[in-house]
């Protein structure tokens, strides 16, 4: 039977890594990248260990305020947004398919956040998911800004489709 998730009110907190690690679980892509992907270069990522990269998210954790937003929906856990300082995801300055963008002359490098992945559980996609995360990692990257008026530039990145697929990752 299917459920009406579109009507289920969706609640967004800061990431704790315990939630993250039920949410990501053991199978499926999320496991296997744990969101890792622009957080190495190439030859990194080529030589990491899927159990490699959920230690470095899980790092991540303990180096700093959250890397992400969770999502909740009834109070169990739906979906995860990445979101930290650009600097943090080196393929971003490498990508040209991505078009990553210099800081204007008046920003500060260190000021530039992105959002580089979002983890939503299939029975909860394209029910507003994503666009909550997405709100939740603006106002949560705002706090932050609040505390560290460096965290105050956004940036954003078109992504180029083949077939209706993402050409990356």
């Amino acid at each position: 039977m299917a459920q009406n998730h579109a009507a289920s009110r969706i609640e967004t907190a800061p990431a704790t890594w315990a939630a993250v690690e039920e949410l990501f679980g053991t199978k499926g892509e999320p496991s296997r990248c744990w969101c890792r992907w622009f957080a190495l270069t190439a030859k990194d990522w080529a030589s990491s260990s899927p159990g490699d990269r959920r230690v470095l998210l899980k790092s991540a954790f303990r180096t700093g305020p959250a890397p992400g937003v969770l999502a909740f929906r009834g109070g169990r856990r739906v979906g995860w947004c990445a979101v930290e300082p650009r600097r943090s995801y080196p393929r971003l300055k490498r990508s040209q398919v991505l078009g990553a963008t210099a800081a204007t002359p008046t920003e500060d490098p260190a000021s530039l956040w992105a959002v580089s992945c979002f983890v939503v559980a299939p029975q909860h996609r394209r029910t507003g998911v994503s666009s909550a995360l997405l709100a939740a990692a603006v106002r949560k990257r705002c706090l932050w800004q609040r505390q560290d008026d460096r965290a105050l530039s956004r940036d954003s990145y078109r992504v180029l489709t083949v077939g209706g697929a993402p050409a990356v990752c």
